[in-house]
């Protein structure tokens, strides 16, 4: 699992983070390659994230789940029996996470702003991690409700300005219930990574760094007509 990156390349990537964070300058000139993550509002995507971390970490609250990009960077340490964590540089408990999560979305909400492009980093720390670096976005709102107070295009000038850097490698996350050719989330990976609507340059091959992950694949296999046991060998977990 920890061989996913290995540890020289994890400490020169935090080295390099730890400077740019000092010099902010930095960030243009020498982009750091991350996991970004992106998907509809509902998607599952909180799940698999969690799924990857190894406990449950992400925002418990009701309502919009995140309203803000997290930086999640994932350590892996041998003799590390129980999750070390790190919120934005300070100690905490890992239980307490999603409450620190949750309080961040809070401010935001109270500041009367639906979403903060504010990049928050959060980092674990243990012997079930792997060594990999993850940008968790705020789902994107592809069917907004009648009366819903939070702007689509807000979100989608965020992830475009995660998923345009071609150092990235992007993981989407999509409902296995819904239509292949018809999922909405194609075609606005396919806006966000070279509309010139948004800054940046476009990202013309984008699906060539692309991982597809279907979610609520049990939901999917019920809706088929026939038993899927009789088609597929496996389990459904």
């Amino acid at each position: 699992m920890e061989e996913m990156l290995p540890k020289e390349m994890m400490s020169a990537y935090l080295s390099l983070n730890d400077l740019q964070k000092r010099y902010p300058e930095l960030q243009n000139k020498v982009p750091l390659p991350r996991l970004v993550v992106v998907g509809e509002q509902s998607s599952g995507k909180s799940s698999l994230l969690e799924f990857i971390v190894g406990f449950p970490w992400t925002p418990i609250g009701s309502g919009v789940c995140t309203r803000f990009p997290i930086e999640l960077r994932l350590i892996h340490a041998p003799l590390q029996e129980k999750p070390y964590c790190l919120f934005k540089g300070r100690e905490i408990r890992a239980e307490d996470l999603p409450s620190y999560l949750d309080a961040e979305n809070k401010r935001i909400a109270d500041s009367r702003q639906s979403f903060s492009s504010r990049l928050v980093q959060v980092e674990i720390t243990w012997k079930n991690s792997m060594n990999v670096v993850l940008v968790d976005l705020p789902g994107i709102i592809t069917n907004p409700r009648e009366g819903e107070e939070h702007d689509p295009e807000v979100v989608k000038r965020m992830v475009a300005s995660y998923v345009r850097n071609k150092d990235s490698l992007l993981l989407v996350v999509r409902k296995a219930t819904n239509d292949m050719m018809m999922d909405h989330i194609y075609e606005v990976m396919a806006e966000v990574c070279t509309s010139p609507r948004f800054d940046g340059d476009p990202r013309d091959n984008w699906e060539k760094s692309t991982v597809v992950i279907a979610t609520h694949l049990n939901n999917r296999i019920q809706q088929l007509p026939v038993d899927a046991g009789d088609i597929y060998d496996i389990d459904i977990i």
